[in-house]
């Protein structure tokens, strides 16, 4: 069970569920379910970061980022060249646009830079934990501690 953000008991399929709709626009990819492909990018997302599953709709931002426009998901990797995240600006210029004002170009990006940051954020809580993790079991023990208990006859 998870606790939606106002205070709501529901499943966690109903949550994976809404991070693969937020992420893609479908329920499943792939022919996996929400659940399956959500433990999939917890458990591996170097391998997930390259999978084209973040929807991408206006010709403008396909344009801008290089992809054909026929595309319709690109993958977290594709939108870093050289370390450099790609639409830094244009996200920061799409923000400072008032909602008014905004076209269908700046509501795009705004929605891409919000797939990619929510990508971004698991990324670095895996790396995290994996560092946790690592120097939990091999900074902080001693392999002598831990011995297994002797049998009695």
């Amino acid at each position: 069970m998870t606790q939606s953000s106002g205070g709501r008991m529901k499943p966690l399929s109903s949550l994976n569920m809404e991070i693969i709709q937020k992420l893609s626009g479908k329920a499943s990819l792939f022919g996996m379910t929400a659940d399956q492909l959500v433990l999939g990018i917890l458990s591996k997302p170097d391998v997930w970061k390259d999978v084209k599953m973040i929807k991408i709709q206006t010709p403008k931002l396909k344009k801008f980022l290089g992809v054909d426009e026929q595309t319709k998901y690109i993958a977290f990797s594709e939108v870093f060249r050289n370390g450099e995240y790609l639409l830094a600006e244009e996200a920061e210029k799409a923000l400072q646009t008032k909602p008014i004002e905004r076209g269908t170009y700046e509501r795009d990006i705004i929605k891409v830079d919000e797939k990619l940051n929510f990508c971004y954020d698991i990324n670095t809580l895996n790396e995290s934990t994996r560092r946790q993790q690592y120097c939990h079991w091999h900074c902080h023990r001693s392999p002598s501690k831990y011995t297994l208990p002797s049998r009695s006859r």
